[in-house]
């Protein structure tokens, strides 16, 4: 239930089971209101719970437009399968989100919003297996990064093209490799997929044998 203020409604003879004349007055509305506020999640601020198997907890928090949110869980049970979801202006469930973790069904999942809307997001964390556990959840914002490459090695007789994730892309940042005595090189090509993933494809043709790094600047 979205957080906010709410009215009772009562009907009467709802499968018309009994003959009536008179309709009108078979709906009834409370008076008074009943108010309903989910646990607030700051953007920094980590929060704590405890989940068993088959268990949910549900979380607000407001952000403004165009931030890239990541909201994280660390469990301190072995095992367990969480999950996250989160959407924008109402509750999420299993079958609809905006976003959910990156990898399912593990002990500390990670969900990304690579672009938000202004307002207010709504949180669901899930185990699915796994027992009792407590756990930490956190949201915050994050820069222009890059958070994983794969795959993590090529071969120097030919080009590679790496799939780059982070946040935060434009599409318009120069890619470059890094190699472990400071040598750069650029991308040949790039293709912007989203805000937070790009393919990269490097010509290593006659390229030393060794370790590197990727490097996303603008």
């Amino acid at each position: 239930m979205v957080s906010g203020n709410y009215q009772a409604i009562v009907r009467t003879n709802v499968f018309g089971n009994l003959p009536e004349t008179n309709l009108t007055n078979n709906t009834g509305t409370s008076a008074g209101t009943i108010s309903a506020q989910l646990p607030e999640l700051t953007l920094g601020s980590p929060v704590t719970g405890q989940l068993s198997t088959d268990g949910f907890a549900y979380y607000q928090f407001n952000v403004g437009a165009n931030q890239t949110v990541e909201l994280s869980l660390a469990s301190d049970t072995g095992g367990t399968a969480n999950d996250i979801y989160v959407s924008h202006g109402t509750i999420p469930t299993i079958g609809q989100f905006d976003a959910t973790s990156t990898v399912p069904a593990t002990q500390d999942p990670t969900a990304i919003i690579q672009q938000s809307q202004p307002g207010t997001y709504y949180v669901m964390v899930r185990e699915s297996a796994g027992g009792a556990e407590n756990y930490t959840l956190t949201a915050s914002t994050i820069d222009c990064s890059i958070s994983d490459v794969t795959p993590d090695q090529g071969s120097n007789v030919g080009t590679a093209t790496l799939t780059i994730s982070g946040a935060k892309f434009t599409g318009a940042e120069p890619v470059e490799i890094i190699a472990a005595d400071g040598t750069t090189r650029l991308a040949s090509s790039v293709k912007y997929v989203n805000s937070g993933e790009f393919w990269a494809t490097f010509d290593l043709r006659r390229h030393p044998k060794t370790t590197a790094s990727d490097r996303c600047s603008r």
